[in-house]
């Protein structure tokens, strides 16, 4: 049987905020700063405090949102998982959550196909 209580995690540029909703009734459960020690430990006993059977919805409420697009130089498939996750780190130093798209465009000369990314 499904609860009727909810759990919300609000993801912001400094934090995250869980909270619960039960019978009208919104309370705070826990309020977890990115730098805060055992960051992950905490997150995870935020999340299963309460019923199991709880709905999570995750809302991100990111002020600033950045996107780089770069063309890869051409590399070794073998050593192209860590070009991009070093171009992503460097790119993106101080944000928590990043990830490269793979842009995967048609080269127009007829030569490999460039490996355009979008950071």
């Amino acid at each position: 049987m499904l609860s009727s209580a909810k759990k919300y995690v609000i993801i912001g540029n400094d934090a995250v905020a869980i909270y619960r909703s039960r019978n009208g009734v919104v309370a705070r459960v826990s309020y977890l700063t990115w730098d805060e020690p055992e960051f992950d430990k905490n997150f995870i006993m935020s999340i299963n405090a309460g019923s199991p059977t709880e709905t999570v919805t995750i809302l991100f409420d990111m002020i600033e949102q950045q996107y780089k697009k770069e063309i890869l130089p051409k590399i070794n498939p073998l050593d192209k998982a860590k070009v991009v996750k070093r171009k992503v780190s460097v790119a993106f130093p101080n944000n928590p959550i990043r990830e490269a798209v793979d842009l995967k465009r048609s080269p127009k000369d007829g030569s490999l196909k460039a490996q355009m990314y979008l950071f």
